[in-house]
C-alpha cells in the first residue's frame, strides 16, 4: 500500500474566474515482500527482506514484530543490503503458537509520507505459523512435582483449554494426577480439553499412548482422545478424534491402548476431552507416548479369590488387532509384596485378529498382608523387547463402603467416606458427587486403596460417612465389607438441606445430660456442696469400662476431680447413670450468673465431653434511685425528706431485709434511718422514706451516706451521696449482672445523667472497682444531626469526643472523666456536641473481644455491635431536656 498526502498549490480563496489550485499527491513508498513460510520451529532465525521504492526516494523501513497474542508490537529497524531492506526478527519472539509482522515505510520527501504492508498495518498483520517445543517420544507424565494444584500442568508443559462452561477446567489433583472435575445442575455443559505437549515421534511408525484412570460415581462423561500435526490450540479446529474411550471404573485402571499410527513419524499434540453435564469426574495419570513393540494386548484378567500362602492362575485374555507378531511369551512380575510368577508361557505366534485365553501361574508367600491389592506387571516379550502391562492382584478379599441414605426431593449431593476425624482424616474416598433422585439410595466405593486403616475401629480408626444435600432426606445405613463380612452401623439419622451431617462406624458414644440436681438447692456461695447430674447413652457402646473426671470451667467453681466410674464394662446404647460431683462455689460469686461445669468422659479408646450450667442463684441489692422531697433538691442547712428505692437484681429473693441510713461524715444528720425493706424478690423493688438534714455546707458539696441492708442471706453496704442544692439526677435504666464476656474487667450495672448550665454529665457505675484508664466507648445519637454518632472513647491515651459519619471519625472536643471506685463520670460541654434537638440516646461499652462481638460487655444489656451496619439505635435509653 502507499500512503497518500494531498497538498493545494495556493493559498486563500481564488477569484470567481479562476481555475481552482491543482492540488499535489504525495504517496508513500511502495512495499514488496514474499512473506515468512511456515510452520517454524520456536526460537528459529527468521529474516524479513522486502524492496521499496518511491519518486522521492525511500527514507526509511521498519519491521514491527510480536508473539501471537501479545498486545504490543516491537519496533526492529530495517537495513538496506544491495537493493533490499533487511530485519532479523528477535528469536525470543519466536514462539507458538506463531509470529505476527507488519512493515511501514517512509518516502524521503519533507513530508516522509508513511506506507504498510500489508495494507491494514498492525489492524491486520502478516502471520506465520510457530511450533512449540516439542518433547522426544518414548514420552512420559506422571504429574507430580508441582508446585501448584492451580498452574501445574503449565509447569510440566500441560495445558488446559475450555470451549465449554469455564468455571471448571483441568487441573492436578491430590498426589499428582490430571482431574476434571465432576459436572453439577445448573450450569452449561462442559468441554474441557486436557492438551498434552507437542510430542516428536520421528523414528516412530506404529506409536501408542497408555494412560492409567479413574472415573466417579455418577454419569459418566463422554470421554475422547484427539490429535493435531499443527496448532496446540482446541479452538484452532486443527485437532481431529483419534477415539472415542469408553467411561472408566471407580478406581485406578489402565485404559485400552490407543493406536497413533496414523501419526507415526510427525509431530503431534495429543488430548482428552470431557463433555458433559451433571456428570463424573475424570482423573489421568501416568501417560506413556511410544513404540511399544508387539502389537498384542491384554484385553482380560480374571482372578479367583486367593490368600496368602495359595497358588492359583490369572485369568489372561490377550488379542492382536494388528499383523501377525511373531513368537510371544507371557509372564508376570511383583512391583510390590510377596508375589511371585515362576512360570513363563509361551505362546506363539499371534495372527492379525487373534485372541487366546491363558492361564498364568503365581503364588502367594504366607507373610503377604491379607486383603491387600498387589501391583504387578504382566509381561510381554516378542523376543526383541518386554511389554508391561500394569495389574493390581487383590489378595484376599475386596474392601467395599457402603451407604444407604433417603432423600425427600431431587438435588445434589456430596458424599464421602473418610477414617479419622473428619477436619483432618487419614484417609477419604468420594462415594458420589452429583445429583440423586427423591426416594432410597443404596451407595458403594472401594476402600481397597485403604485397607490399612481397617477393621474400623472406636478411637483415631473409626470410620465416617460426610454428606452434604442440596434436599433433606435421612441417612440410613453405612457399612464396610472388608475381610469378607460386612460391618454396619445401627445409628441412623437426618439430613437437613444444605447442612454438613456426619455418622460414624462403629456407632460412637452420645452421652446426653438428662438431669441435674443440686444439694443444697440453691447452692450458698462460700460453701460446700453436691451437683448430681443424670446422663443416658443415646448413642453405641463405649469401648470398655467409662470413668468421668469433673472439670470446672470458672474460677468461682472448685471441684474435686476424681475418677468417677460410670460403667465398669461396656455402656451401652440406652444405658443410664448419676454422676455426683462435689463443689465449692466462692463466697465472692454472688451475682447469679451460673457456673459452667464439664464431665470429661474417658473410655479405653477416646474421650467426649458433656458440659453444663450450674446455677448459683443469689441475691444481688443495689439503689435503683434517690429522691428528694419538695422541690428535687437539699439545700444548706435543709430538712427534706429522701425517698430510696433498693433493688433486688439477683435470682434469688433477699427473705426479710432491714435497711439503716447513716451519715459518713459530719455534714449531714439521718433521723429515723432504720427501716424495713421485706422480702424482695428477684426483680423488684422497695422504697422507704428517711429524714436527712444538712448540716451547714455550700451550694455543690457532696453529702456523704451509706445505706446497709441486712438480710437472711447476706449483708449489703451501698453507697449514697446527695449534692447539695444541685441538679437531681435522672435515673437510666439498669443492666443484668454478670452478663459481661469471661476475663472481662468491667462489668457496667446502671447510669444516671444530669444536665447542668451547659454541661451533660453522665455516671456509670461498674460491679467492681474501676482501674485507672479504662477502656470505655460511649456511644451517643442525635436525631437530625449530620452524624450517625457520637463517640466518646475513653483509654490509656485520654479521652475523646468524636463525630461518626461513613467518611470518618471527627474531632470534637476532649470531655472531663473522672474514675471514683465503681462510678466512671464524664462530663461533655453541649458546645461540643454541636446537638439540632435537646435530646440524646446512650449506649456503652467497655474492654474489646474481637470483632464479632466487639465489646466485653454491653449497657444496656444487648444494644448491638456498632462496626455492623446499620446502627440500630431502638434499644438506646434516652437523655431529654
Amino acid at each position: 500500500m502507499r500512503g497518500t498526502l494531498v497538498l493545494l498549490a495556493a493559498c486563500g480563496s481564488p477569484a470567481p474566474t479562476e481555475a481552482p489550485p491543482t492540488p499535489i499527491v504525495l504517496e508513500g513508498p511502495s512495499v514488496a515482500t514474499e512473506g515468512l513460510a511456515g510452520p517454524v520451529e520456536t526460537g528459529a532465525s527468521m529474516l524479513v527482506s522486502a524492496t521499496a521504492t518511491d519518486p522521492d526516494g525511500v527514507d526509511a523501513l521498519e519491521l514491527h514484530v510480536r508473539r501471537e497474542g501479545e498486545l504490543a508490537f516491537t519496533l526492529v529497524p530495517m537495513e538496506p543490503v544491495d537493493d533490499r531492506w533487511e530485519a532479523a526478527i528477535p528469536t525470543d519472539v519466536v514462539g507458538a503458537p506463531g509470529v505476527e509482522y507488519w512493515i511501514r515505510a517512509y518516502d524521503a520527501s519533507d513530508w516522509r509520507v508513511p506506507s504498510a504492508w500489508p495494507d491494514a498495518g498492525a489492524a491486520d498483520p502478516a502471520r506465520v505459523s510457530v511450533l512449540p517445543v516439542a518433547r522426544t517420544a518414548p514420552y512420559e507424565e506422571g504429574f507430580a512435582g508441582t508446585t501448584s494444584y492451580a498452574w501445574g500442568l503449565y509447569e510440566l508443559g500441560w495445558s488446559s483449554a475450555t470451549l465449554g462452561f469455564r468455571g471448571e477446567r483441568w487441573r492436578i489433583g491430590g498426589d499428582g494426577f490430571a482431574v476434571h472435575p465432576a459436572g453439577y445442575a445448573g450450569v452449561p455443559a462442559f468441554d474441557g480439553w486436557l492438551v498434552s505437549p507437542t510430542i516428536d515421534l520421528v523414528g516412530i511408525e506404529a506409536p501408542e499412548v497408555r494412560w492409567r484412570e479413574r472415573g466417579g460415581a455418577g454419569t459418566p462423561a463422554r470421554h475422547s482422545l484427539w490429535a493435531s500435526t499443527g496448532s496446540p490450540d482446541p479452538a484452532d479446529g486443527d485437532f481431529v478424534e483419534v477415539a472415542e474411550l469408553a467411561p472408566p471404573e471407580d478406581r485406578w485402571t489402565w485404559a485400552p491402548v490407543a493406536d497413533l499410527a496414523a501419526f507415526g513419524g510427525k509431530r503431534v499434540t495429543l488430548a482428552w476431552r470431557y463433555e458433559g453435564t451433571v456428570t463424573a469426574a475424570w482423573s489421568i495419570d501416568d501417560v506413556r507416548v511410544g513404540g511399544y513393540g508387539p502389537d498384542v494386548r491384554v484385553v482380560g484378567v480374571e482372578q479367583p479369590q486367593v490368600d496368602p500362602g495359595a497358588t492359583d492362575v490369572l485369568r489372561v485374555t490377550l488379542e492382536n488387532p494388528g499383523a501377525p507378531s511373531g513368537p510371544v511369551t507371557l509372564d508376570g512380575a511383583a512391583l510390590d509384596g510377596w508375589v511371585g510368577f515362576n512360570t513363563p508361557v509361551p505362546l506363539g505366534s499371534l495372527g492379525n485378529g487373534a485372541r487366546v485365553v491363558v492361564d498364568l501361574p503365581f503364588a502367594v508367600a504366607a507373610q503377604q498382608p491379607d486383603n491387600h491389592v498387589v501391583q504387578t506387571d504382566l509381561l510381554l516379550d516378542d523376543g526383541d523387547q518386554v511389554t508391561r502391562w500394569p495389574y493390581g492382584l487383590l489378595v484376599g478379599h475386596p474392601t467395599t463402603g457402603r451407604v444407604r441414605l433417603s432423600t425427600d426431593a431431587r438435588g445434589t449431593v456430596d458424599i464421602r467416606v473418610g477414617s479419622g476425624d473428619p477436619r483432618m482424616p487419614h484417609a477419604e474416598e468420594p462415594v458420589l458427587q452429583g445429583i440423586l433422585e427423591a426416594g432410597e439410595h443404596a451407595l458403594t466405593v472401594d476402600l481397597g486403596e485403604h485397607v490399612d486403616l481397617l477393621p474400623s475401629t472406636p478411637g483415631r480408626l473409626r470410620w465416617f460417612v460426610r454428606v452434604r444435600s442440596q434436599a433433606a432426606g435421612r441417612f440410613l445405613r453405612f457399612g464396610i465389607d472388608f475381610d469378607g463380612s460386612l460391618v454396619e452401623s445401627a445409628a441412623g439419622g437426618r439430613i437437613e438441606a444444605g447442612q454438613e451431617a456426619i455418622f460414624w462406624l462403629p456407632d460412637r458414644p452420645d452421652p446426653a445430660l438428662t438431669g441435674l440436681e443440686l444439694d443444697p438447692d440453691p447452692l450458698i456461695p462460700g460453701q460446700p456442696g453436691h451437683v448430681r447430674l443424670g446422663l443416658q447413652n443415646l448413642g453405641g457402646a463405649t469401648s470398655g469400662a467409662l470413668v468421668a473426671w469433673p472439670r470446672a470451667l470458672h474460677p468461682d467453681l472448685a471441684v474435686t476431680s476424681l475418677p468417677i466410674v460410670i460403667a465398669a464394662g461396656a455402656w451401652e446404647r440406652g444405658d443410664q447413670a448419676v454422676v455426683e460431683v462435689p463443689v465449692t462455689v466462692a463466697a465472692s460469686h454472688t451475682d447469679s450468673t451460673p457456673l459452667p461445669l464439664a464431665l470429661d468422659l474417658l473410655d479405653d479408646a477416646e474421650s467426649f465431653t458433656v458440659s453444663t450450667d450450674v446455677p448459683v442463684p443469689w441475691p444481688s441489692v443495689g439503689i435503683g434511685s434517690v429522691l428528694v422531697g419538695g422541690d428535687g433538691v437539699l439545700d444548706p442547712d435543709e430538712t427534706a425528706h429522701v425517698l430510696i428505692t433498693v433493688r433486688n437484681d439477683g435470682a434469688l429473693s433477699t427473705g426479710p431485709m432491714t435497711c439503716t441510713l447513716a451519715s459518713t461524715g459530719p455534714a449531714a444528720t439521718v433521723t429515723g434511718g432504720t427501716n424495713p425493706y421485706g422480702d424482695l424478690p428477684p426483680g423488684s423493688v422497695a422504697l422507704q422514706p428517711t429524714t436527712v438534714t444538712a448540716v451547714g455546707g455550700s451550694p455543690g458539696d457532696t453529702l456523704p451516706l451509706v445505706l446497709t441492708c441486712v438480710g437472711d442471706r447476706g449483708t449489703w453496704v451501698l453507697p449514697v451521696s446527695l449534692a447539695l442544692g444541685g441538679v437531681p439526677w435522672a435515673v437510666l435504666p439498669l443492666d443484668p449482672a454478670g452478663d459481661a464476656l469471661p476475663g472481662a474487667s468491667l462489668d457496667l450495672r446502671e447510669a444516671r445523667w444530669r444536665r447542668d448550665a451547659g454541661t451533660l454529665t453522665v455516671e456509670l457505675t461498674a460491679a467492681g472497682p474501676i482501674a485507672p484508664d479504662p477502656v470505655v466507648e460511649l456511644w451517643m445519637h442525635n436525631p437530625g444531626s449530620t452524624f450517625q454518632a457520637h463517640v466518646v472513647t475513653l483509654g490509656p491515651t485520654g479521652a475523646a469526643l468524636y463525630g461518626v459519619r461513613q467518611q470518618g471519625w471527627t474531632p470534637l472536643g476532649t470531655p472531663t472523666v473522672a474514675v471514683d471506685g465503681s462510678i466512671l463520670t464524664v462530663d461533655l460541654l453541649e458546645a461540643d456536641l454541636a446537638l439540632v434537638d435537646p435530646q440524646l440516646s446512650i449506649a456503652a461499652g467497655t474492654g474489646f473481644c474481637g470483632a464479632a462481638g466487639y465489646h466485653c460487655d454491653q449497657w444496656p444489656d444487648g444494644w448491638g455491635n456498632p462496626w455492623v451496619p446499620p446502627l440500630d439505635t431502638s434499644t438506646w435509653p434516652v437523655m431529654a431536656w
